[in-house]
Order: structure tokens, then sequence, then C-alpha cells
């Protein structure tokens, strides 16, 4: 598959995202990304239509490709704080990273993902939905 100018443009997007987050993850102290929020921030967003659906599936497409095949390999918080970031910047609100937790073969697990509206964006849903969410965490905006 060939990219056109566009896809390139949006890939030299999410790696700039990308290599920000990974530089936010290691300036700030171990677990300062991350705050327990007020209720307010549980309110959903307004649904979002399908064109802003459309769009975020393009942009989390950019991110994925970037991730897989760009400069660096982040982790899913980085790879979720990131395509959260370039959301935002498109002016989609609805985007939201969620946080979850599980335990397997007696090893405590942790991933970040993002939600965009209803829909879990570059990530599988089945593994999305092998953690328990965790309510009221909400990551700290870096680059605002």
């Amino acid at each position: 598959m060939r990219l056109g100018f566009r896809d390139w443009q949006e890939l030299a997007r999410a790696q700039g995202a990308i290599v920000r987050w990974s530089l936010a993850r290691r300036r700030r102290p171990r677990g300062q990304l991350v705050v327990r929020a007020g209720s307010e921030s549980l309110i959903p967003s307004p649904s979002p239509g399908p064109a802003e659906i459309s769009r975020a599936r393009e942009i989390a497409l950019a991110l994925d490709r970037a991730a897989r095949f760009g400069l660096l390999r982040p982790k899913c918080l980085v790879r979720s704080l990131a395509l959260d970031d370039l959301l935002r910047r498109e002016g989609l609100d609805a985007s939201r990273v969620r946080f979850g937790v599980r335990k397997r073969e007696g090893v405590f697990e942790a991933h970040a993902w993002v939600e965009f509206g209803e829909e879990v964006l570059a990530d599988d849903a089945a593994h999305v939905a092998s953690y328990a969410p965790v309510p009221g965490l909400q990551h700290l905006p870096e680059f605002e």
C-alpha cells in the first residue's frame, strides 16, 4: 500500500506526538502523568458523529503506524497519551485515556488505551476487555 502526501503528514505528526510524550514520561517522576480526577471527569462527552469517528480512526491508524515502524516503540501509556493529544489537537474532544488492571497467572498488569465515544482506538477491544477499568483516573495534559 502506497502512502499519499496526507498519510505522510499524519505519520510525521504521530511520530512527533510519540516523541513528545516519551520525553514527558521520562521528565516526570513515576506516577506524575496520571491523577485521580474529580467526578466531573466521569461525565461522558457528547457522542461523536460519523465524520468525527472516521477522522479519529485515521489519526489512530497513523499513530499505530508510527508506533510500529517509527523511531520509537512506545508502550501503551505513551501510545495512549500521544493519540489522545493528537485527537484533542484536531478538536476531537470525545477521546478519553482509560486505565485498567488485571491479574494474570499471578502477575499484576496494567494497561492504558484510548476510547473515542464508545470505540476503542488503536488497540484490540478484546484485549482491553480483559482489564478492569480504574475509574476516576485521568492523565495530566503536558502540552497545553
